[in-house]
């Protein structure tokens, strides 16, 4: 379904004059514009808080495979460059700077060198999404909004008219990466697949929009409409298919079929994502102004119990999540087992 813009379309080179943007207290990136031979170690045990022991097992792992480190540190350095080069902190300043912590944690989604594509897909698809997350959740204005939201819909450079300024960047930046994409797979004969990949771009987006829509209403949604919403916006369901396609032949269209049909496992792995952020960066979201309700809230207003208590139920929902994906490992059949481990590796 469209949106309507025609009433809603800003300047191409201005936001809106009276447009009040929020903002959240991001911390800075440490890495700068280093190289991955030159991170201290010291540092190397924060690169993330979500995901310190997955990083540091996966590069071991590839460090002590022959081929893989050379090529590692090259695809680090082409894709750092290729986000120095967008320039994002100055032109987007509100939007966190993950590209670093980005690869790496895609590093602990495949490690083997014959994966080298498939994690430089996943990288630059990870820090744009980043950028998206933030315009929706901590930035952008519901008018600004409304009309990226059908930008995205229509997938088409000439929607960049319609957008203000901050947005124009990201968009473009966004449909390069996606074309890149589509160059890399063409090579392959396997350029049919990046329509998928834009189809689950776009759902992520709706739901993005469809949680910033809630909070400029002021609306604590049930705790099922959160998780309704919630599980696509995590970004898994999207990041699962785009982490196959740069798998080679193994990936077929039958299998992003699949992707599609909300298996098991990957409602398991969104659960596991969208309620571990909650619970860990509820405290934070508390803290700065402006902010959509997360599932610690929804369960307080449904059961009228103490945060503490709160905290329980998404643990448990966690817990239950990992089993889901213990089961579907132990006895996989709609798919090879190296399209499971994605998603294993992904949660």
């Amino acid at each position: 379904m469209s949106l309507p813009i025609s009433s809603v379309a800003l300047s191409q080179n201005e936001e809106s004059s009276d447009a009040i943007h929020r903002t959240a207290n991001f911390k800075p990136s440490i890495w700068g514009d280093r190289s991955i031979n030159n991170i201290p170690e010291d540092r190397c045990l924060g690169v993330t808080y979500h995901f310190e022991t997955d990083i540091r097992e996966a590069l071991e792992r590839i460090y002590a495979s022959s081929g893989a480190i050379h090529d590692d540190n090259d695809l680090y350095n082409r894709n750092l460059w290729w986000w120095k080069d967008l320039d994002f902190e100055t032109k987007l300043p509100f939007a966190r700077d993950g590209i670093v912590e980005g690869f790496f944690w895609v590093v602990a989604v495949y490690f083997g060198p014959q994966y080298s594509l498939a994690r430089k897909i996943l990288t630059k698809v990870f820090a744009m999404t980043s950028i998206i997350d933030d315009i929706y959740d901590a930035y952008g204005t519901l008018e600004e909004i409304v009309i990226f939201t059908e930008a995205i819909r229509r997938w088409n450079i000439g929607s960049m008219n319609t957008l203000p300024k901050y947005m124009q960047i990201c968009y473009k930046a966004l449909l390069d990466v996606f074309e890149e994409i589509e160059q890399e797979l063409a090579k392959q004969g396997r350029s049919y697949l990046v329509s998928h990949a834009k189809e689950a771009m776009k759902i992520l987006v709706r739901a993005y929009f469809d949680e910033a829509k809630s909070f400029h209403a002021k609306h604590i949604p049930t705790l099922e409409e959160y998780m309704r919403v919630g599980l696509v916006n995590s970004g898994y369901p999207m990041l699962t298919i785009m982490s196959f396609l740069g798998m080679g032949e193994i990936v077929t269209e039958e299998t992003l079929v699949w992707a599609f049909s909300d298996p098991k496992i990957i409602t398991a792995s969104s659960v596991i994502s969208r309620l571990s952020d909650d619970i860990k960066s509820h405290k934070f979201e508390q803290d700065r102004s402006g902010h959509a309700a997360l599932a610690v809230e929804c369960y307080m207003k449904k059961y009228g119990v103490s945060e503490e208590v709160a905290y329980d139920e998404p643990r448990r929902q966690v817990s239950d999540a990992w089993k889901d994906i213990n089961e579907n490992c132990m006895r996989p059949t709609a798919v090879p087992m190296a399209i499971l481990m994605r998603v294993l590796n992904l949660s």
